[in-house]
This record gives C-alpha cells, sequence and structure tokens, in this order.
C-alpha cells in the first residue's frame, strides 16, 4: 500500500468557507517556496481548482453543507436498505453539485460532518451505515474524507464497535494500486476527525496525556487534542492504519488573542501532528467564515502562520509508523563518535545535536530517510521521532 506522507515541513493547513484569504495566502506560500499541506473548501468546488493551478502538490477537500444528510441523523434506526439510500443521497448532495474540473481538483470529498450516534450501538450502526457511503463512493470513482467526528469522540467502546464493522479494512483496502502497477500517486480514503477546544478559556493542552475510560495507556494521547491516538492504536493492532486530516481544529483561548499567542498554540499542536506519519494535516477552524461563522475567525493570524511554515519547511517528519515494541539491535555504531541529532540533515538547516553514540554502540534503526537527493540515509532512532543518525557511519550487525 501506497500512502501519502507529509515529510517535511508543517502539517497547519487552512479551513476555508468564503475564498478571500485563502487563494492569497496559496499563492504568497507558492512564492515563498512553501507548501501548505491540505486546503479544504466548504460550498465551493472552485477552491480546489484554483489551489491545484497555483501549487499542485496541495492536498484538497471539497465540503458541501447537508443539513439532511450531514450527521447521519437516527442511523441506529435505519435498515440496510435505508442506509443504502441514505448513503446514495449524501453521495450525490456533493457529486453532483460538482463540474468535471471540480471534481478533478478534489482530493477527497467529505459528504458528512460531525455525526453523533447514541452509544455502542449507535457507532456500530454508524459504521455500517459508513461502509455503504464507501461502497457508493467506490463504484463511483469518488475518494472520501470520513466522518469528521466531534472533538472528544468517540469513547473507546464506541471505537471498538466502528473497528468491529470492517470500516477501516475496507478504506485501507482503497489505497492499494490499480492496474497500472501503481504508477500513478496512490489515492484511497482517509479519516477526518475533529479536536480541540473551541471555547475561550482552555489551554491548548488541556486534557493532555489524560485517560478515556476503558482505553488502554496510549503514550502521547489525550482526552481532547491527540485523543486519535487512541483509535490509531486499535487500528495499528488491526493493521488498518488509514490516513488522517483533523479537519477542523481549536486552538482553544477564543479568537481574539494576540497574533503571537495564536499561532504559537497551532504549533504546539503542530509538532506534536508531525510525530504521526499517517496525518496529513491539520485545519484550524477556519479562515474566510461565511456570515454564520464570524466569530470563528483565525484569518487575521495567516500571515504569521504562513511565517512559521516558511521557518519549518526543510524540518523532517516523522516517516515511519511506531513499532509496537524496540526491536533487537540492529547496527553498530562505526564512527570514532557519532552525533544524534532532533531531525535528519537535508543540506538547508543543520538539525540540534541531541546525544552522541560512542563507536561500537548497538543501536536499533526503526526507520530510514533518504530522499533521492541524499547520498546517505538518516535512521530513526527513537519511537518519538527526535533522534536521527547517518546511515553512513552504521553497520548492519550480522
Amino acid at each position: 500500500m501506497d500512502q501519502l506522507l507529509i515529510a517535511q515541513g508543517s502539517k497547519i493547513g487552512l479551513h476555508a468557507i468564503y475564498p478571500q484569504q485563502a487563494i492569497p495566502l496559496v499563492r504568497a506560500a507558492h512564492d515563498r517556496g512553501v507548501v501548505w499541506p491540505l486546503v479544504k473548501g466548504v460550498d465551493n468546488g472552485g477552491i480546489a481548482i484554483d489551489v491545484k493551478k497555483i501549487e499542485p502538490r496541495t492536498l484538497t477537500i471539497t465540503r458541501f453543507v447537508n443539513t439532511a444528510e450531514d450527521a447521519a441523523q437516527d442511523v441506529i434506526h435505519w435498515s440496510p436498505a435505508d442506509m443504502h439510500d441514505h448513503a446514495q443521497r449524501a453521495l450525490d448532495a456533493v457529486w453532483l453539485r460538482l463540474n468535471a474540473g471540480e471534481k478533478a481538483a478534489a482530493d477527497w470529498i467529505e459528504p458528512l460532518n460531525e455525526a453523533s450516534p447514541p452509544g455502542v450501538e449507535g457507532w456500530q450502526a454508524f459504521g455500517e451505515y459508513l461502509c455503504e457511503l464507501v461502497q457508493g463512493a467506490n463504484e463511483r470513482g469518488m475518494k472520501l474524507a470520513l466522518p469528521a467526528c466531534n472533538a472528544g469522540t468517540p469513547e473507546w467502546a464506541e471505537a471498538q464497535a466502528l473497528a468491529e464493522t470492517g470500516l477501516f479494512g475496507r478504506m485501507k483496502a482503497s489505497w492499494l494500486p490499480g492496474p497500472d502497477g501503481g504508477a500513478a500517486p496512490a489515492r484511497g480514503h482517509i479519516l477526518t476527525l475533529h479536536e480541540g477546544w473551541a471555547d475561550d478559556k482552555s489551554p491548548v493542552d488541556k486534557g493532555f496525556g489524560d485517560p478515556i475510560p476503558g482505553a488502554p495507556v496510549v503514550p502521547g494521547a489525550g482526552s481532547m487534542c491527540f485523543r486519535y491516538r487512541y483509535l490509531y492504536s486499535l487500528l495499528e493492532e488491526r493493521d488498518e492504519v488509514v490516513p488522517l486530516v483533523i479537519s477542523e481544529f481549536y486552538g482553544g483561548g477564543g479568537y481574539q488573542q494576540p497574533v503571537a499567542d495564536q499561532v504559537a498554540r497551532f504549533a504546539w499542536y503542530d509538532r506534536e501532528a508531525r510525530k504521526d506519519p499517517y496525518v496529513l494535516a491539520l485545519l484550524p477552524f477556519t479562515v474566510d467564515p461565511s456570515p454564520n461563522w464570524r466569530a470563528a475567525d483565525y484569518t487575521y493570524c495567516y500571515p504569521a502562520v504562513l511565517d512559521y511554515l516558511a521557518q519549518e519547511k526543510d524540518k523532517t517528519n516523522a516517516v515511519t509508523s511506531i513499532p509496537p515494541a524496540t526491536p533487537a539491535p540492529t547496527h553498530r555504531v562505526t564512527a570514532t563518535l557519532l552525533n544524534v541529532r532532533q531531525f535528519p540533515f537535508t543540506g538547508a538547516v543543520e538539525p540540534p545535536k541531541v546525544a552522541t553514540l560512542p563507536q561500537g554502540t548497538a543501536v536499533s534503526v526503526l526507520g530510514i530517510y533518504q530522499p533521492a537527493a541524499l547520498p546517505f540515509g538518516w535512521g530513526c532512532l527513537s519511537k518519538d521521532g527526535n533522534q536521527w543518525v547517518s546511515m553512513q557511519w552504521l553497520a548492519a550487525i550480522g
């Protein structure tokens, strides 16, 4: 399976409703050699076209608000036939509103938003319905971003029920290369979730490290921000990991903070999310709000967000999945004294030195990062992705 990775730079993207500053921000980034990882457009299929014309490497999601189907109301009461009919209507509500150019420019369609099924049985029914959506999308050649869960959901038992429906296995299967052998970039269905605090008092890291009822201990997870790590611990056990976009992110503290304070909240979440290779982007909600969302406007701080992206653009993100346990040593240090760096050196920004290893030290290489331009790869030594060494100075054991 060839899934996407955002191997370098910030994962902060744009969520745009009324495109006023979003496209100028895409253009400004392009002019500075910076790529927004992802732009999501709401109620406007042309946003994806405009983004791709300026920067084809930026990923895109298109969503149309559909109050009749958005939240899968009453899914627990639907028969299989009802689920099929609702799925077709939800897909039609977006697909039939897009012209050929808009369909081609959208990497993913997001047909639902913030469903809240009741309890374990509700989440099981919701998962069965989502399987119908995936099947319907496969028949149309659509790639979906779903289901845009509310921040703070699902609970652990609900996540287990959702996974047991086979949803994530179906989503992962959509990433298999086609008959061309995978020559074209792979695209498949992705997961979207909402995270963070929308109130005007909470710090962004409130609840970080907190357990949720019934869940195993998962390092770096939380009750609100990074709650997704509980779900992904389950998906990793099932070998059903799919790419993730935080399609609405709330930094807490309200929308009128000083620019530097607001960007610092985004950056805290960004630095953590970049440790998870399956995360493609986080989208603060929102820039360019509609009249109904004028109170939720992050547009004012986005010039500074772009400065942050420019600052981070050459820094390497985690590109290998975290293994369940530390394997036996695989390499031995050949240099007299080997520097351990916070991220791989690509010739642009010298990574901070975090440790040194004497000659003969046995280490476990958890993953290797080596773009075509690098003569030697860089090996990752830590599960958190913050310890890297040059493979030039390692020899395989045995």
